[in-house]
């Protein structure tokens, strides 16, 4: 049986589905929930626009909006990954990330350490990534990562609803 934790979580992004806020509250509400939950400081929405372009919202920083627009702009990181491809993906040392030799760096410039990244999907539907920062080396594990994937799914839900 899930934990009470994620049980309330659900609970409470169930609730943002039939609230009266714009999509920008919602999103800022789900991204607060999300540090909340996975325990991270730092959080944003990589939701998909038009000409396959991204936009963040929610963010909990200025800076999670300078590493997002670096992912956006070098087509490299774990959020754009996250969102075109069907999986979720994890770093637990952003400047040695291999897969990502540009932006990881500069992701760790700008003081984070790791980071995990959830597809934000509904049905067939992909709306874009959750992206979830930390300023410290972090060893995800399992349980981490399918949280995030059951709370990205929620998420998702969520917003699709107050668009």
């Amino acid at each position: 049986m899930p934990e009470p934790s994620i049980l309330e979580t659900l609970r409470e992004l169930a609730a943002l589905s039939v609230s009266d806020d714009d999509l920008a509250e919602t999103a800022e509400s789900v991204v607060a929930l999300a540090c909340d939950t996975l325990d991270c400081q730092y959080a944003g929405l990589s939701v998909f626009r038009g000409g396959g372009t991204f936009e963040t919202l929610g963010p909990t920083s200025p800076v999670v909006i300078e590493a997002d627009q670096l992912q956006y702009q070098l087509r490299e990181g774990p959020c754009v990954e996250a969102a075109w491809e069907d999986t979720t993906f994890l770093s637990h040392d952003l400047a040695r990330d291999e897969r990502w030799p540009t932006w990881g760096p500069k992701a760790a410039a700008l003081g984070f350490g790791s980071m995990l990244a959830a597809r934000l999907t509904i049905g067939d539907q992909t709306i874009g990534a959750l992206n979830l920062y930390s300023t410290e080396l972090r060893d995800y594990s399992d349980d981490d990562r399918a949280t995030a994937i059951i709370f990205a799914s929620h998420a998702a839900a969520t917003l699709v609803s107050v668009r």
